[in-house]
């Protein structure tokens, strides 16, 4: 019973390790808080051990509940620490160049949508 929950701890925290080292998700949130769930998968697991070895399920319901709680508020707490406007500064810092510097060849910035045919009339 003790060993099938320590293996699955170790796939939990190596699941939430290979997203947040390869972050597969082109949306960095999503990264995030899939990072989170498998380190609360691993949280449920841990409060199971504690379940088993203490016989109390008081105590392993409570640990089980807060640390779901602290898992999740320190997720919002990274997810809203990138959600910050030091990821917009480069992206605004283009525009503000590009709309105080005209270009000499005002076709350059027209969009041109890839399926659109390039008529000359």
């Amino acid at each position: 019973m003790v060993i099938p929950l320590i293996v699955s701890i170790a796939l939990w925290i190596g699941l939430a390790l290979v997203n947040r080292i390869l972050k597969p998700n082109v949306v960095k949130v999503l990264n995030i808080w899939e990072t989170g769930l498998y380190f609360g998968g691993a949280w449920v697991n841990v409060a199971a051990l504690i379940a088993y070895f203490s016989k109390n399920t008081a105590l392993s319901t409570t640990v089980l509940i807060l640390g779901l709680i602290a898992i999740a508020v320190i997720t919002y707490a990274i997810h809203r620490y990138y959600r910050l406007p030091h990821d917009y500064e480069e992206v605004s810092q283009n525009k503000k160049s590009a709309v105080e510097e005209p270009a000499e060849n005002e076709e350059e910035f027209e969009p041109i949508h890839p399926m659109r045919p390039k008529y000359v009339f």
